[in-house]
């Protein structure tokens, strides 16, 4: 695990002898959840987010997605990965067309309100895909009423990604 990221279309994860955060804090009495991106494997249901410690997951499997229709092609590698999005291990199409910022944001909400601590404590990480920069395969994405906000910008990528976390 020390050379590289998993990349989507490996047969492996991170090694299932490894401990993850959300084990360790589900066994002391958490309700675990990860909203937003995995990218520890997930050939195998076993390298999962479900099956590593977290009781819910909403989000994508895999290294990014398209911010609009949350698939995943890896044109450089003549790869079309296709849609990755998921409620748990659901695939969830129910919001096509949402910015992915904007959807997890909600999501991370709308759990942190709805929880109820006197229950269970919260541990929740959120992994939001806004921060990572274009490459070929996942070019620059953004509202335009925020990429607007950044005119005075003459280089449209770098307009582009200061729309992107402006959010």
């Amino acid at each position: 695990m020390q050379h590289y990221v998993i990349p989507n279309y490996q047969p492996w994860g991170l090694p299932l002898n490894e401990t993850t955060m959300a084990q360790v804090f589900k066994e002391h009495g958490y309700y675990t959840s990860i909203i937003g991106k995995w990218h520890q494997g997930f050939s195998r249901k076993a390298y999962t987010p479900t099956k590593r410690g977290f009781d819910h997951h909403f989000g994508y499997l895999g290294a990014g997605i398209d911010y609009y229709n949350h698939t995943l092609d890896a044109t450089a590698q003549n790869l079309s990965l296709g849609h990755d999005f998921r409620d748990n291990l659901a695939v969830s199409r129910e919001h096509i067309g949402t910015y992915v910022t904007d959807l997890l944001t909600d999501a991370a909400t709308e759990l942190i309100s709805k929880h109820d601590a006197t229950e269970k404590p919260l541990f929740l990480f959120l992994a939001e895909l806004a921060p990572h920069a274009g490459i070929n395969d996942t070019p620059l994405q953004a509202p335009p009423e925020e990429v607007e906000k950044f005119a005075y910008i003459k280089d449209v990528n770098r307009r582009t990604y200061a729309g992107k976390l402006r959010q």
